[in-house]
């Protein structure tokens, strides 16, 4: 029967993978959170590395997250993206506030201005990431199940 097959032919092929793919993804978790150990203490530019982390460790996970509960897989790609988002957010505003400080002809008080506007979102980013850091280190590894 034509369907039995495809169905005996998954289970192979989860089975297969199940291993490979616990191994991939604790892999790359371990290394993420390793960098991100006293996150809200880093400097831009090792944000900056534990966001490209985050960004690996979450299209990992999400490559294999077919073969496990969807649930858990989805909370913990989820806890990633925020991660990453919130990352994201503090390198944009970093590099902004950079650029600004650099360009030659901003009249001074419009470049307070901006200074410390992208100060406040740097601060509030670094507040930010605390949390959302301990969201991800809480949540469930939906692999180890």
């Amino acid at each position: 029967d034509w369907s039995s097959d495809v169905c005996s032919s998954r289970s192979i092929a989860e089975t297969a993978l199940a291993p490979f793919s616990r191994r991939a993804i604790a892999k790359r978790d371990k290394k993420l959170l390793k960098s991100g150990e006293r996150i809200s203490s880093l400097p831009d530019s090792r944000l900056h590395e534990v966001r490209i982390l985050a960004k690996k460790a979450r299209y990992n996970a999400e490559f294999f997250r077919s073969l496990y509960a969807r649930k858990a897989a989805k909370r913990y790609v989820r806890a990633l993206r925020e991660v990453q988002d919130c990352l994201g957010a503090l390198n944009d505003a970093a590099v902004a506030k950079a650029l600004v400080g650099s360009l030659p002809h901003v009249e001074p008080g419009a470049a307070h201005l901006m200074d410390g506007w992208f100060a406040a979102r740097i601060a509030e980013g670094k507040r930010r990431i605390k949390a959302v850091w301990d969201e991800l280190r809480r949540v469930p590894r939906f692999w180890e199940d």
